[in-house]
C-alpha cells in the first residue's frame, strides 16, 4: 500500500485471508498518512484538508447554507462521545456565540469542556480513527460518525450522532470554520454578487 501524499511505504506480504492482520496493516498505514500530512500542516499553522477540492468545495457554500450550518451547530446537538472499549458518553455539543470554539455538556472539565476552532487540524467522516476501531462492526452507522483531530499532539474527538444529516451539518460547518471564511467575508461576497447584478 503506498501513500503517495505522505511519502509512505507499507509492505503488505504474508497477509493471506487474515482479515484481522489485513486491518492492522490499513490501520498502521492510516496512522502514518495521517500524522505526516498533519506535520507538514503544522509546520505551516495550517489546517489538513483530504484533498485539495475540500476547501475550494468549502468556499463555494451559498449563504443559506453556511446559515443553516451556523445555526444549527449554535443550537446544539446531542451525540455520543467515544472513550474507545467502553460505553460512550452522551454529551450535548454545541458552537459557542463567537464561532471560536466548540463546547459540551455535562462535564467534569466545566468550563474547560471545549476545543477551540484554530486547534482543529483535521475533520473525518466516517469510522477511520482509531478509537472507532475498538467498536465491532455495526456498532455504528457510517453516516453518523466522524472524529476531530485537534492539538499538537493530533487528538481526536469521535462523535456519533443521532442521524447523518446532523453529522453532515457538523462536518460541513467545521469544515468552514477552519476554512477561516469570516461572517464579513460572506457579507462582501453577497454585496459584490448584487453589485454586478443589480437586477437579478
Amino acid at each position: 500500500i503506498r501513500n503517495r501524499g505522505a511519502g509512505a511505504l507499507v509492505q503488505v506480504s504474508g497477509v493471506g485471508d487474515d482479515s484481522e492482520a489485513l486491518r492492522s496493516v490499513l490501520l498502521l498505514w492510516r496512522r502514518r498518512s495521517l500524522h505526516s500530512r498533519a506535520g507538514a500542516a503544522l509546520t505551516h499553522g495550517e489546517p489538513v484538508y483530504r484533498n485539495m477540492e475540500d476547501s475550494s468545495n468549502i468556499r463555494s457554500l451559498s449563504p443559506e447554507e453556511v446559515e443553516k450550518c451556523m445555526s444549527s451547530m449554535q443550537t446544539g446537538t446531542q451525540m455520543v462521545k467515544l472513550r474507545g472499549g467502553s460505553k460512550g458518553l452522551v454529551r450535548y455539543f454545541y458552537l459557542d456565540e463567537h464561532k471560536s470554539c466548540i463546547r459540551w455538556r455535562p462535564s467534569r472539565k466545566n468550563e474547560r469542556a471545549k476545543i477551540s476552532i484554530d486547534s482543529i487540524r483535521e475533520v473525518c467522516e466516517g469510522k477511520q480513527s482509531e478509537i472507532f476501531q475498538r467498536y465491532a462492526d455495526g456498532s455504528f452507522d457510517p453516516n453518523c460518525c466522524f472524529s476531530i483531530y485537534y492539538g499538537e499532539h493530533m487528538e481526536s474527538l469521535d462523535l456519533v450522532s443521532g442521524t447523518g444529516e446532523e453529522a453532515r451539518t457538523w462536518i460541513t460547518g467545521l469544515k468552514y470554520l477552519m476554512a477561516g471564511i469570516s461572517d464579513e467575508d460572506s457579507l462582501a461576497k453577497r454585496q459584490r454578487t448584487r453589485d454586478q447584478y443589480p437586477f437579478s
